[in-house]
């Protein structure tokens, strides 16, 4: 999966992470490897329709009986988000049908940017 990778994360992330990249210099070599991201939220609720629980990544570890004794560190939590979606046998073809491309998060972010200047005339 090395040339079709997607990240899990929340989405307001992905533009900062794209942000970060493009001000690093650094957007060929991430856009050669990476090809969307997944907003856990999203497709967790999906896979896990009937829960009526928090979906708070601490809370859904506990839940699987997962320890969450690196959880609130950045490294924590992708690896107790891996953890947690290994659990819950969430098929990687299920994630990929709840992601966006990358191509999709950078239209979108300018579409809220042109709405955020045209609100502010």
């Amino acid at each position: 999966m090395k040339n079709n990778a997607f990240f899990i994360i929340c989405s307001y992330d992905a533009p900062v992470i794209l942000r970060a990249m493009k001000n690093q210099g650094l957007t060929e070599e991430f856009l050669a490897v990476v090809k969307g991201f997944a907003d856990s939220l999203v497709f967790l609720r999906a896979a896990l329709p009937n829960r009526k629980e928090s979906f708070k990544l601490t809370v859904l570890a506990e839940h699987f009986n997962i320890n969450t004794s690196d959880a609130h560190d950045a490294l924590g939590d992708v690896r107790l988000s891996a953890r947690v979606v290994t659990t819950a046998n969430i098929a990687d073809s299920f994630i990929l049908r709840h992601a966006k491309t990358v191509a999709a998060v950078v239209q979108r972010e300018q579409v809220k940017n042109t709405s955020y200047f045209l609100k502010q005339s």
